[in-house]
């Protein structure tokens, strides 16, 4: 099954450096998983029917909230890059915390 990810920032730009890495990572792993990065902005004409998880950058962590309410129609998770994860861009760390977020709660 194919882990379906949206990742936003302003743009879309930004994220999509650190998503082909993190791509990469995931196939090594041999996990299949799917990115498609995104401006924050785009999010609002989506409905996330489909994902699996939304990844934002933390420069646009005041966009969590809305996402989140949107996300929750479609049981789809969010997930907020920690600053230090970004800022190194630690495709294996981010690619763990995504991971650790599709885990069923306990």
């Amino acid at each position: 099954m194919t882990i379906k990810v949206l990742a936003a920032c302003g743009v879309g730009m930004s994220m999509s450096h650190l998503m082909k890495k993190m791509e990469l990572v995931a196939k090594q792993r041999g996990i299949d998983m799917s990115i498609k990065p995104s401006g924050v902005d785009a999010l609002r004409l989506s409905n996330f029917q489909g994902i699996d998880v939304i990844i934002l950058g933390p420069h646009v962590r005041y966009q969590e909230k809305p996402v989140s309410e949107k996300a929750a129609k479609t049981g789809t998770k969010v997930v907020i890059i920690p600053e230090q994860l970004y800022a190194t861009f630690n495709a294996e760390k981010v690619l763990d915390h995504v991971l650790e977020s599709l885990q069923p709660s306990k």
